[in-house]
């Protein structure tokens, strides 16, 4: 195989780069057709949302269809990375980070999906809450828009429970021996965490929100039983 010089391998990251944002692009473009429905989920959710500049409507339906953008075009971004380092990596190291990125994929839009769909909309209410005859919520949607998308984003994080699991198990820092010693102990942090939260929500709402973090937690320790080092 040649061997590419700097200049060379400087070349190939800047294709792979354009490639990444060309993807962002086509899906931003994809993400402001489905705008007018986010807005429509969360106004629902609000009973209405407000804009306080002749230009904000249109311009937080930008906001959306970048975010949008960004959360379905960052996988293939990543996965352009791979393929630049991939050649410099052994053949094993080239399996385990091919296993990694199909974990995480799903993990993480399952997170989105949880987010958008379980967590905003018990959050949102209960924060709705604190209005008092004298506070009238008046939920400016640029606003709402970046704190659905931040939020959505550290529960994709979360979701992402298995994969750092995986990746500790074979690092040999934990096994799944220490997940299942610590399970009650991660079971009353998951609950007393998501109550201080949303210390309002009802018992069928708490388990609602705490069920897949279980489920994730579960899933875990088979992920590093079925990945623990053989030698261990």
């Amino acid at each position: 195989m040649k061997k590419e010089s700097f200049w060379e391998h400087l070349e190939e990251l800047r294709r792979r780069l354009i490639y990444g944002i060309v993807a962002i692009a086509v899906f931003s473009i994809l993400g402001y057709v489905f705008s007018g429905y986010v807005i429509d989920h969360f106004g629902k959710i609000t009973q209405g949302l407000y804009f306080f500049s002749p230009a904000e409507g249109f311009f937080s339906r930008i906001k959306i269809a970048f975010y949008i953008g960004i959360l379905l075009g960052i996988p293939f971004l990543i996965w352009q990375l791979y393929l630049f380092v991939s050649p410099g990596l052994l053949k094993n190291e080239r399996k385990i980070a091919r296993l990694l990125l199909l974990l995480s994929l799903p993990f993480f839009f399952g997170g989105i999906a949880f987010s958008t769909f379980v967590v905003l909309p018990i959050g949102i209410r209960f924060l709705l809450k604190f209005g008092s005859d004298t506070m009238v919520p008046m939920i400016n949607v640029s606003q709402l828009i970046s704190f659905v998308f931040w939020t959505s984003i550290g529960i994709g994080i979360i979701f992402q429970l298995p994969v750092i699991v995986f990746i500790l198990t074979k690092m040999g820092f934990i096994n799944y021996k220490f997940l299942k010693k610590k399970r009650r102990i991660s079971y009353v942090l998951i609950f007393a965490i998501i109550a201080f939260i949303t210390p309002s929500v009802d018992a069928i709402s708490l388990l609602l929100i705490a069920l897949p973090i279980v489920f994730l937690y579960e899933f875990s320790i088979f992920i590093s039983y079925i990945f623990r080092k053989r030698d261990g």
